[in-house]
């Protein structure tokens, strides 16, 4: 979990200068200011500093236990920051250890965030609470940063995200910066639901003009039903790009496991082993260690491999 958290303080950092960005809508009267709630003589702003995640310490627990004890007495304050502040990972991270006990927070992060659709906050503490439908309908707004907001904000929500959200990040595949459409495939692997949708999708992207996008569309394929998927990956393991061809047999280095067909193994290895001829450094040394994750299944590629021990880059020899 304290991984997690991590990303998502990292997430809502880059976020920043997106945000700050947008212009602002007509704002309402400020709320009056909210006496700041305690537990144990600490007061709520002193156990948000635990929560830093980068990566999490011991105080983490203690302090998400603090916030949870707190309750519904932490909500209003809560929300108060994530209206003043811009972004603020924080009070986001502990609206997510609340869970169910910030469910009464719903309905105005929910107004917040139709006011202000650009604050990737209230987009990221709506998919901690699953209320994540005014994220998605943003997926549509005309202003391009709301929508990479509300890309990122359901991307970090991952599997909690309902499957209502991929039509919509499929629209945005053909949008915005590389950026911009590298992260929407990045979602759509992290939710992992609607693969009828994501499969034809991401299968559309693996000829793109960007190698970069090629990249991301075939490592977004090799996680989604391999057995299905397999004749596409593999074929980009020839991909004029060397980084995508080192990406791609990373990508599947990282995908086969016990639960792989056999025939299918097989099929990838001797891809692999060509892959240890290649020209470049670096695709030698990822398919040399792809080799090496799928393990003991991948037998036939030991004299290859020994053979690649007396490649003159260090980085290959010792992969």
């Amino acid at each position: 979990m304290g991984r997690d958290f991590g990303l998502l303080l990292l997430g809502l950092i880059s976020a920043a200068g997106l945000e700050s960005a947008v212009g602002s809508a007509a704002q309402p009267a400020p709320r009056a200011t909210i006496e700041m709630p305690a537990y144990q003589g600490r007061l709520l702003d002193s156990w948000l500093q635990d929560l830093v995640c980068t990566p999490c310490g011991p105080e983490f627990e203690p302090a998400a236990d603090a916030i949870r004890a707190m309750g519904a007495a932490a909500i209003p304050y809560l929300l108060q920051r994530i209206e003043r502040v811009s972004p603020d990972p924080l009070a986001v991270t502990a609206i997510r250890v609340l869970g169910p006990l910030a469910r009464s927070a719903v309905p105005e992060l929910t107004e917040f965030f139709r006011r202000e659709p650009s604050s990737f906050s209230a987009a990221m503490a709506l998919v901690y609470l699953s209320a994540e439908k005014p994220v998605i309908e943003a997926l549509s707004n005309r202003t391009q940063r709301v929508r990479e907001n509300a890309i990122l904000a359901l991307g970090y929500g991952g599997a909690r995200v309902d499957g209502a959200a991929v039509p919509g990040l499929i629209e945005n595949l053909e949008k915005g910066s590389t950026q911009t459409r590298s992260n929407v495939i990045w979602a759509l692997s992290s939710i992992h639901k609607r693969e009828d949708l994501i499969i034809p999708a991401l299968l559309r992207l693996v000829d793109d003009q960007n190698a970069w996008i090629r990249l991301n569309a075939v490592g977004g394929l090799a996680g989604f039903n391999l057995p299905r998927t397999s004749g596409r990956v593999i074929k980009a393991l020839d991909d004029p790009d060397a980084e995508v061809r080192g990406g791609v047999a990373r990508s599947l280095g990282a995908t086969v496991d016990r639960t792989t067909d056999d025939t299918l193994v097989k099929r990838i290895v001797a891809a692999l082993i060509v892959r240890l001829n290649d020209p470049v450094d670096d695709v030698r040394s990822n398919a040399a260690w792809a080799l090496g994750a799928i393990g003991p299944r991948a037998m036939e590629a030991v004299v290859a491999l020994m053979k690649l021990t007396k490649d003159l880059n260090p980085q290959v020899s010792q992969a």
